[in-house]
């Protein structure tokens, strides 16, 4: 009698894996400011900063032994929308109403799509070597307790939504539904749900600690 064998499960995006590589090891402060730096210069000094930002983090993910592409999990819809803005930004239209390439729009809106692919990639490999204990113990180093709590419960969101999807949409394939509009018709809903029952216990579980006086 042949065995099936289960699929294997891909990494859920944004989702931490343990290791011990040098990155994992860094002060979770050092790691959330590295994020920032790369998120950020790249959309002020363009081109240069973007390739450097891109070479820095895949040697990261190599160093922490995370395939490069795999930080790619995810990141469909806000592919879709980037190209949607080199579309609008790259057509122009003559006064006699005839379309033209704007190349000067093309090259801005391939630059913007350029940085947002970049910082999606950063922000998955820092939730990959990044706890969220990690993140909420360098923020309390600023005694800021209500701050650092709003800032890592806001980072903590992301890891769950997505664990949220994979869940939602790995039992709505094992179902057989269809892919598309009607996928997104059943599972957004779901997830939204789902996401703010999670919110609600979270806070009920703040608030019996005392965290929300």
């Amino acid at each position: 009698m042949a065995v099936k064998r289960r699929p294997i499960r891909r990494p859920v995006p944004y989702a931490y894996r343990p290791g011990k590589s040098t990155l994992h090891r860094l002060p979770g402060g050092l790691k959330l400011l590295g994020l920032f730096l790369i998120s950020t210069l790249s959309f002020i000094f363009g081109p240069p900063a973007l390739g450097l930002g891109t070479l820095l983090v895949i040697a990261a993910s190599l160093a922490a032994k995370i395939r490069p592409w795999e930080l790619l999990r995810g990141i469909r819809p806000l592919l879709v929308m980037a190209l949607m803005v080199v579309l609008c930004r790259s057509v122009g239209l003559k006064p006699e109403g005839a379309m033209f390439l704007n190349t000067e729009g093309l090259e801005a809106s391939l630059v913007f799509g350029w940085g947002i692919l970049l910082a999606f990639c950063a922000a998955s490999l820092f939730f990959s070597v990044t706890t969220m204990t990690e993140i909420k113990d360098s923020l309390d180093h600023l005694h800021l307790r209500r701050l650092s709590l709003g800032i890592s419960l806001m980072l903590g969101f992301l890891p769950r939504f997505f664990t949220v999807w994979e869940s939602a949409e790995l039992a709505y394939r094992a179902r057989c539904g269809k892919k598309g509009l009607p996928q997104l018709r059943t599972l957004i809903p779901l997830v939204m749900e789902r996401m703010i029952v999670s919110a609600g216990e979270t806070a009920a579980a703040l608030e019996s600690r005392g965290c929300l006086l």
